[in-house]
C-alpha cells in the first residue's frame, strides 16, 4: 500500500497533502483542493512538512531512489534538492519529514530505522548527530514510519517489525529530547497486542501527545 502524510501552515490556510507522487492542496483551509503531479515514477511513500517560521513546505517521496522537493510559494511550485551526500537516504525508503523551530529537518527511513537530520534545508545530511535508532531496540524492528517534533523540539519516531519470532507485527516508539544526544529506550506501543492494521502517520500537539493513525 502507499503511505500518505499531511501539512498545514501556521495560517490553518494553506493545507497539503502528500500521496505518492501527488500533492493534494488547498489555499482556503480545505473549502476547494487541486492536485498536482511533483514527479514522475514509483513513490509509495510520501512524507510533507511545513517549516512554521518560514512557511516552506518539504515533500519526501520514497522509494529506491527517494527525493525531497522544497516550496516556498504554499505548494505551487516545487524545486528539486540535490543533496551533496544523499547516500544516507539513497535506497533506504525515504518514508516521513519533520522541521523542528531551529529549522533542523529530520527524516526516518523505511529500510532500517533510521533518522537523519539537516540543518541546511536538505542539502545536507547528518546521521551521527541523531543516532540511529536500531540501537535503542532488538534488531528486528527494520522499518521506520513516522518522525516528528513537539513544541519543545523533542522528536519522536516510529517504528516496526516486518515481522518477529511471535509470527506478527510489533510497533514501538522512541523519543530523543533537544537536551539529549541519545534515544530513549524504544517503547512497545501495543505491549505485544498490534491492532489489525498498520500505522502509517501520526501528529504531535502543542504539548507532547503522539497520535497514532492506524489503517485497517
Amino acid at each position: 500500500g502507499s503511505k500518505a502524510g499531511i501539512a498545514i501552515s501556521a495560517s490553518l490556510r494553506d493545507v497539503l497533502v502528500a500521496c505518492g507522487r501527488f500533492v493534494i492542496s488547498s489555499s482556503d483551509g480545505g473549502i476547494t483542493w487541486g492536485q498536482q503531479a511533483i514527479n514522475a515514477g514509483d513513490a509509495t511513500n510520501a512524507g510533507i512538512t511545513v517549516n512554521k517560521n518560514n512557511g516552506n513546505f518539504f515533500y519526501v517521496q520514497g522509494n529506491s531512489a527517494p527525493r525531497i522537493n522544497i516550496s516556498t510559494n504554499s505548494g505551487s511550485t516545487w524545486t528539486n534538492i540535490s543533496p551533496t551526500n544523499w547516500e544516507l537516504l539513497s535506497n533506504r525508503y525515504a518514508s516521513n519529514v519533520c522541521v523542528d523551530s531551529l529549522n533542523n529537518l529530520y527524516c526516518v527511513t523505511g529500510d532500517g530505522w533510521y533518522v537523519f537530520s539537516s540543518s541546511d534545508n536538505g542539502t545536507t545530511w547528518n546521521s551521527s548527530s541523531v543516532g540511529i535508532i536500531n540501537k535503542a531496540v532488538n534488531s528486528q524492528v527494520n522499518i521506520g514510519s513516522f518522525v516528528g517534533v513537539d513544541s519543545k523540539d523533542s522528536i519522536y519516531t516510529m517504528g516496526f517489525s516486518g515481522s518477529n519470532a511471535g509470527g506478527g507485527t510489533k510497533w514501538y516508539i522512541s523519543r530523543k529530547s533537544s537536551y539529549s544526544a541519545d534515544w530513549s529506550s524504544a517503547i512497545d506501543i501495543f505491549n505485544d497486542t498490534s491492532p489489525n492494521g498498520c500505522v502509517f502517520n501520526g501528529y504531535i500537539d502543542t504539548g507532547h501527545t503522539v497520535f497514532e493513525i492506524t489503517k485497517t
